[in-house]
């Protein structure tokens, strides 16, 4: 029927009519708050979250695993955004009215050394 698709391994998966074949593929956790904003980098290896918890968190898209914790907004981070013209730029902002600019190269290269392309 609609939403259905079979499997060589066992009865046919139904993700919903509304799904369209869509599948869940990693969940992320760790933010105490409202996840505000999230931005994948050009290289699409790393996601960006910001929340009103205050803090900044970095992903790898390969495995769902985080990379950074950055902290330093004071009531809530609401903005992320890569850079575009410099690898591994992250600019953040705010509640506290703050923009922020942060390298993650350095924790990139430390959870996946060559793995994740600038």
């Amino acid at each position: 029927g609609a939403g259905e698709r079979r499997s060589s391994h066992g009865p046919p998966f139904n993700y919903g009519a509304n799904a369209r074949g869509a599948v869940l593929v990693c969940t992320l956790r760790g933010h105490a708050g409202v996840v505000t904003d999230m931005d994948v980098s050009a290289d699409n290896s790393l996601l960006a979250t910001a929340s009103m918890d205050g803090d900044v968190r970095v992903w790898g898209l390969a495995n769902g695993r985080p990379v950074a914790i950055l902290r330093g907004h004071e009531n809530g981070a609401n903005m992320v955004s890569w850079s575009i013209s410099c690898p591994f730029g992250l600019a953040t902002c705010g509640e506290d009215g703050m923009a922020r600019m942060w390298d993650v190269g350095g924790a990139a290269m430390d959870r996946y050394g060559e793995h994740v392309a600038a």
